[in-house]
């Protein structure tokens, strides 16, 4: 083991911006390869993949910040009591809260206590309660309860996760040392290596992130 092995191997300044293929270099320079001119290069192929599973899978789990937040509203119909949620060119993840005007949040509902609460509300009115009813490719479909008896405004408070890098100049919203060390974790496991040290140095960027709330992460709340 070498004495890069046992103090670690990040080296990318803070806020510092990298685009796609720095980012990819950057995890080829830590695994001692040879760095790759294009993102069309196999190895290049492959760890953007790892990197774009860290970005719209890793720190949204823990994370919220700026980019992944999104506001919408649903107008609803009479007696229609199913609605789909989508946002052109993002991936929904999770909605945190819906509510109609001032009153009080929606409850999200269990499928079994929904079932209930629709069985015990058969007469059409405000709705104040609902569950997803299936998510598709990124949308997701909610079902209300009481059915609506009239249009009413709810307000939807939802997450999206973050656009996949494509380009080689596509430059992420997050501090890429995140990527970095989390597509190294990832590199490091796909080829049978030790990924402990990675992982450590990934997780306590995360924190550090959280902690600190970097500039290039916005507004970042635990979630």
């Amino acid at each position: 083991m070498s004495i890069i092995d046992i103090i670690g191997t990040t080296v990318t300044p803070p806020n510092v911006r990298l685009n796609a293929l720095q980012i990819v270099q950057e995890i080829q320079k830590r695994l001692r390869m040879p760095q790759s001119a294009a993102l069309t290069a196999p190895h290049a192929i492959l760890l953007l993949a790892f990197v774009n599973s860290v970005l719209v899978n890793g720190p949204s789990e823990g994370y919220v910040w700026d980019e992944l937040k999104w506001f919408t509203t649903i107008a609803t119909a009479q007696g229609t009591p199913t609605y789909r949620i989508e946002r052109s060119g993002y991936e929904l993840d999770v909605l945190r809260n819906l509510q109609i005007g001032t009153s009080e949040p929606m409850s999200l509902l269990s499928d079994p206590l929904f079932r209930e609460y629709r069985r015990l509300n058969t007469t059409q009115g405000q709705p104040k309660a609902w569950r997803h009813y299936s998510a598709d490719t990124g949308t997701i479909t909610i079902e209300v309860s009481p059915v609506p008896d009239a249009i009413y405004t709810i307000a939807v408070e939802a997450l999206v996760k973050a656009k996949r890098l494509t380009l080689a100049t596509d430059v992420p919203l997050i501090d890429p040392e995140i990527l970095v060390l989390g597509g190294l974790t990832l590199a490091k496991e796909d080829q049978g290596e030790d990924a402990t040290l990675a992982a450590q140095e990934y997780g306590g960027k995360l924190s550090s992130a959280a902690t600190k709330n970097e500039t290039n992460w916005g507004d970042v709340d635990p979630w």
